[in-house]
């Protein structure tokens, strides 16, 4: 009866854990870097926005 037991729980605890795995967001990125080339400091501020593509399941917040 231990050993039954003992297997019933492991059981219960593998297929708990999988539901958590396969739910998860995962972000990708389109490009992974960017050049900002030459510039001056006083051409101030260089910005660039990187898009994102949620491939997962579930919300990424």
């Amino acid at each position: 009866m231990k050993r039954f037991s003992k297997l019933l729980l492991s059981i219960v605890f593998i297929f708990s854990v999988f539901p958590v795995y396969a739910q998860q967001s995962q972000i990708v990125f389109t490009i992974q870097e960017y050049d900002f080339g030459t510039f001056k400091e006083s051409d101030g501020i260089q910005t660039n926005s990187f898009e994102f593509i949620n491939k997962g399941s579930v919300p990424l917040v």
